[in-house]
């Protein structure tokens, strides 16, 4: 086939707008006309079989057909001539070509989506252009629906409508879901605000200790920095007497909107319910969060907005930076019932999953990780549309998500959960102490990813998930870490942010396991130690950086360190699992005096090491800092101590591995891990193990204090 071409346009009756934001069906209202209702889904045709899905379905039409439908102005046509087509139409054999939509998918394995191609449909050529992918899904209730588990979003309701569903998913989540009933159903948070009803005046309040049991809604959103309006010493009085909606901020605005649309009168947003200079009252109220989130009838999670001042109950009307195209295509059932399929496209994406849980602006954020995780019942209001999700929901269906899998997602926070007699507070499964260990590890590891604006808040802002799992993992809690299988805890370390490297816009170099030291290299700097204490060294949260924790029950049978005695004071009493004023841990272990050379760095945040004292020819390993430390640059000496912890293992890669100690006082403190590793590669890159050298451990172990 020849691949002349040529431009055409529609007729000037029948012509659309030119400009881009009208150019296509992306308002909320998808395209559909007289010339694509002819490309029918047709499962009650002679040669379809009786299809019991709609994997393979082929529909079509001629080329001739579509040039015509072009020319009448069919937006469908439109897409394919000035965006997959680059404009331009076949010359020759244009009788003979035909566009083919082919629908693909398992309805049982929740995938759908519609292939277009451009063929002679004689020979079978094609077109020198690759297929186009859609997304196909089916609203609630159309005939459709039955072959299509996929539902379009809800930016294409109304808000009104939207609300009636959100009603109706509470109903029957407070009905049929046992798993997300109130645990405490006496418990009611210290202040609320009161909203009123549909059809009051609006006129906010802060309420002080209301009736026991009301039900409410509760807000996570971003703050965004510091709040316009917000409850402090001076405007106690005056916001328990009355709070103007006009000076609230956009997205609590929404949220007093959204709680009186779903019919609850009270809401709890945290700027407006803890005074937030004072540090008792903060400390306390922060503490009750678990309970705040856990027993609200509903949470709303405004996931997109990136402030206060943004909003979430916008229009979805998509404007012309949105590329999201969608149009509808005619269905029939096997049994003859008409209906409608939804087709959607992004240009951005080379298609687009409606049903993706998107990596919202929420979900970059480290306190609203245990909000998400305590909540009961979840309205997710995204970018462009808005789900449902709550305990009780173990898959997607509808415009619905598991709640767990959205506070949790990037990280398989469930791939290890040997079985046991204990329950996961929030997966409901029974598992083994060690698997509720290693899942509040992950869940710590997912959380020191995230961005957190105040260091000082670096365990209070995790403190409600660690009061969640105390109960369960049956452990003293020390500052981030539990005394349970304690003495593996201590071998985290910062992570490798490859990605936080990369400047804005920049690509991931396609070679990824290759190239990233070369490429990542010369940038890795480990960020500076907090300015001020946060938590003792020997806690996670004394590190600036994203942790990297190793499996506990790797080593935990190995070490050889133990534990004499752990203590953490809390900055407040009424806040046991938050902020600390000190700690400290005496341990027990083989040490070794000695002198680091750093030499170069491997890896990003890896540094090479020589551990000598006297002579050159001791045992060469890896040093990870904890963070940036003056002394810590190439080619320099400092003096410290190893502590050995797992001891020299054949069957652990990296044996032995410890702590590197300097010291501080009366005691010491932890600035970095170091490993030796067991194969490392000769000249010619050929894996070969590592030879064993003697170590010249003290001859008999030490116990030693670290702050």
């Amino acid at each position: 086939m020849k691949s002349l071409a040529r431009k055409i346009r529609p007729s000037p009756r029948n012509k659309g707008p030119s400009d881009k934001s009208g150019m296509f069906a992306n308002a909320s209202r998808p395209h559909s006309c007289k010339e694509c209702e002819k490309l029918l889904v047709d499962l009650a045709a002679p040669n379809s079989n009786q299809r019991d899905t709609l994997d393979g379905v082929v529909v079509s039409m001629s080329l001739f057909d579509a040039r015509a439908a072009f020319l009448n102005g069919c937006d469908l046509i439109r897409w394919i001539f000035e965006e997959w087509l680059k404009g331009t139409w076949p010359e020759n054999h244009y009788l003979d070509l035909k566009f083919t939509f082919v629908i693909r998918g398992d309805i049982f394995n929740n995938t759908s989506e519609i292939s277009v191609s451009v063929g002679d449909q004689f020979s079978d050529e094609h077109l020198p252009a690759s297929a186009a992918l859609f997304e196909v899904t089916a609203y609630q209730g159309d005939p459709a629906a039955d072959w299509i588990v996929r539902r379009p979003p809800l930016s294409l309701i109304p808000h009104e409508l939207m609300f009636c569903l959100a009603r109706r998913w509470i109903n029957a989540c407070v009905d049929d879901h046992e798993q997300c009933s109130s645990q405490n159903p006496n418990f009611t948070p210290t202040r609320l605000i009161d909203v009123g009803e549909i059809g009051d005046d609006l006129l906010l309040y802060l309420h002080e200790t209301p009736e026991v049991g009301v039900n409410y809604t509760a807000m996570s959103y971003c703050w965004g920095g510091n709040q316009p309006v917000k409850t402090i010493k001076s405007t106690f009085k005056e916001n328990c007497r009355k709070i103007e909606f006009s000076s609230l901020p956009k997205t609590l605005q929404d949220a007093v909107t959204c709680t009186r649309n779903l019919e609850y009168r009270y809401l709890w947003v945290d700027s407006l319910c803890i005074i937030q200079d004072d540090p008792d009252d903060v400390a306390r109220e922060i503490a009750t969060m678990p309970s705040v989130f856990g027993e609200a009838s509903v949470t709303i999670c405004a996931a997109s907005a990136t402030d206060c001042k943004q909003g979430f109950l916008q229009n979805w009307q998509h404007s012309s930076t949105d590329d999201t195209y969608r149009w509808t295509l005619p269905f029939r059932s096997p049994q003859g019932k008409k209906g409608t399929i939804l087709l959607s496209y992004n240009r951005g994406q080379n298609g687009y999953s409606i049903n993706a849980i998107p990596k919202d602006h929420i979900c970059t954020r480290a306190w609203t990780l245990q909000e998400t995780l305590l909540a009961r019942r979840m309205l997710v209001f995204r970018e462009r549309d808005v789900r449902w999700t709550c305990r009780g929901i173990d898959h997607l269906d509808e415009w619905c998500m598991p709640l767990f899998e959205n506070a949790a997602q990037d990280y398989d926070i469930r791939n290890y959960h040997p079985a046991g007699e204990l329950k996961s507070p929030f997966t409901d499964r029974l598992i083994s102490r060690d698997g509720i260990l290693y899942e509040f590890i992950a869940l710590v590891t997912l959380y020191t990813s995230r961005k957190l604006s105040l260091y000082e808040d670096r365990l209070t802002a995790i403190s409600a998930v660690a009061k969640t799992y105390s109960g369960t993992i049956q452990a003293r809690y020390l500052a981030g870490l539990w005394d349970y299988n304690l003495v593996t805890q201590l071998l985290w370390q910062r992570g490798e942010d490859y990605e936080g490297l990369l400047k804005e816009g920049e690509e991931t170099p396609p070679n990824w396991s290759q190239k990233r030291y070369d490429y990542y290299v010369k940038r890795a700097r480990p960020r500076a130690r907090f300015a001020t204490f946060v938590a003792p060294s020997w806690s996670w949260a004394s590190c600036p950086e994203s942790l990297d924790y190793r499996d506990p029950e790797d080593y935990s049978a190995h070490a050889s360190a133990i534990i004499i005695e752990c203590e953490v004071e809390p900055l407040y009493s009424s806040a046991p699992f938050g902020a600390v004023k000190s700690g400290y841990l005496k341990i027990k272990g083989r040490l070794l005096r000695t002198t680091l050379r750093c030499s170069s760095m491997t890896e990003v945040g890896v540094y090479t090491y020589s551990i000598w004292e006297g002579a050159d020819n001791m045992p060469g390993g890896q040093l990870i800092h904890d963070a940036f430390e003056p002394d810590w640059l190439p080619n320099s000496i400092v003096d410290a101590w190893c502590l050995e912890i797992v001891p020299e293992v054949d069957d652990i890669e990296f044996s032995p591995l410890g702590l590197i100690l300097q010291s501080a006082g009366e005691g010491f403190k932890i600035i970095g891990s170091f490993r030796y590793p067991r194969w490392w590669k000769n000249r010619e890159g050929v894996p070969q193990k590592a030879p064993k050298r003697p170590w010249p451990w003290e001859p008999e172990p030490r116990t030693v204090t670290i702050i």
